[in-house]
């Protein structure tokens, strides 16, 4: 009975175990409820079909190779509240990259590529870009007045009047190029307004007759012309009026007449001057002037007379010139005077003009807001002609003025071109010169020195 009993249970244990041996091989999950945590689902029946193949993932459990034969992980349900993070298994945290910045940064701008120039001759080496060196010595380069550089007239540059040349088309304008061009502002025809006066004291009594009082009032302009092909740095023409009043004299003549002055005297001018340039070390200054002077009640051929001057200029450094010449002056004392001295600039605020018979040695002094100050001190052989009908009535002829000057003075410079000047002086050595229509014999009669003021501005 005992061994029949043990062979029933062995045949039991043997049935059981083959019975249950295909549950054992398949893995069972069950729900588990952790406290707070998320509520994982069962899995869905196991089946035991074909196998799931996943992808080789470098971050699984575990070292894989090639392709894992796994069944598919139960997904998982929605987390509640105050549960802890998800698990990683053993995953780095992500890292967040910083936002790109909205605003552009500075861009790299590569410096530009010089190519060389080509040079036709290897031995020779290139030219340096600028304009060429000054050697020391050599003389400064003259030039022409300026020229616009934009607009119609800078493609006309040898026009008579460079601001006013009227471009092809129109007196409106024109067409360059298939460009529209407006007509740009006209120069004007005369500029340098020039006007001055001067006052030579004098009071002339009964019992003094040597002196001579006078005030003139002189005005001007110049009609400025570029000279032609760089040859003659300028041409200009000035056109001129003076008005010279006097007070005396009334001084004893021939044979006991009273010869005196008349109250008013007129000068009117046309001047013309050149400045040739022929070389770089050689140039000139020619100045012609014709004109009428005359009271206006006596005229005759001897009221026309021609003055001037005729200078040759050698550049001796680039900071001093040698001028040699003539100056005709066609008084009736005096009508030639040699003339001469050297220019001297030793720096751009320093100027010597060492010549006869005009000096003048001028030096800056200071600038006053936008004003430059110079002053100076000159000297010039003063004076003039006319032809007159003197007094008594009836007597006719020619009188000279002649005197000399030496003055110190200030004069100012403007951004806006103006220019001025205020001096004072010292006038001795005066004469007058009389010449009647029946005697060659001049009649000289001294006077007496006196103080001189004069002013004038230039626009």
């Amino acid at each position: 009975m005992r061994s029949l009993r043990r062979l029933i249970c062995g045949l039991m244990l043997a049935a059981f175990v083959l019975v249950a041996s295909p549950l054992w091989s398949q893995r069972i999950r069950f729900p588990s409820v952790s406290p707070g945590g998320p509520v994982v689902a069962a899995p869905p029946g196991a089946t035991l079909g074909a196998p799931v193949e996943t992808p080789f993932d470098p971050y699984g459990l575990g070292p894989s190779y090639g392709t894992v034969t796994t069944n598919p992980v139960p997904a998982l349900g929605a987390p509640t509240y105050g549960a802890p993070p998800a698990t990683t298994f053993g995953l780095p945290p992500a890292v967040t990259m910083p936002a790109l910045p909205t605003t552009p940064g500075p861009t790299y701008q590569p410096p530009p590529i010089i190519q060389p120039t080509p040079n036709a001759n290897p031995n020779v080496p290139p030219a340096l870009p600028g304009p060429p060196p000054v050697l020391p010595g050599s003389p400064p380069t003259l030039t022409g007045p300026p020229y616009p550089s934009t607009g119609p007239s800078a493609i006309y540059p040898n026009g008579i009047f460079p601001n006013s040349t009227w471009t092809p088309g129109s007196w409106m304008g024109g067409v360059i190029g298939g460009t529209a061009v407006a007509l740009p502002p006209f120069q004007r025809l005369f500029e340098d307004f020039f006007v001055r006066a001067t006052w030579l004291k004098g009071d002339p009594t009964p019992t003094d007759s040597r002196e001579l009082g006078m005030l003139n009032f002189e005005g001007a302009t110049s009609l400025v012309v570029p000279g032609p092909m760089g040859r003659v740095e300028e041409i200009r023409v000035t056109p001129g009026f003076i008005l010279h009043l006097l007070d005396g004299p009334a001084a004893p003549g021939f044979a006991g007449m009273v010869l005196g002055l008349p109250n008013q005297l007129y000068s009117t001018y046309l001047d013309g001057y050149i400045k040739p340039q022929i070389t770089p070390q050689l140039s000139g200054e020619l100045n012609v002037r014709a004109g009428v002077y005359t009271d206006f009640n006596h005229m005759t051929k001897d009221s026309v007379r021609l003055t001037g001057r005729g200078l040759v200029l050698v550049q001796l450094t680039p900071n001093a010139k040698i001028k040699a010449g003539v100056e005709y002056l066609d008084r009736n004392d005096i009508k030639l005077l040699p003339a001469g001295g050297i220019l001297w600039e030793p720096n751009p605020q320093t100027r010597y003009d060492i010549y006869f018979p005009r000096p003048k040695l001028a030096k800056y002094l200071t600038t006053l807001g936008s004003n430059e100050l110079w002053w100076y001190v000159g000297g010039e052989y003063g004076g003039g002609a006319w032809t007159v009908q003197d007094t008594p009535p009836g007597y006719k002829g020619r009188i000279d003025i002649n005197d000399i000057r030496v003055f110190v003075g200030i004069d100012f410079t403007r951004p806006s071109d103006l220019t001025g000047f205020v001096e004072g002086g010292y006038v001795f050595e005066r004469e007058i010169v009389y010449v009647d229509g029946f005697s060659t014999t001049p009649f000289k009669f001294n006077m007496k020195d006196t103080f001189m003021v004069r002013a004038g501005v230039i626009w």
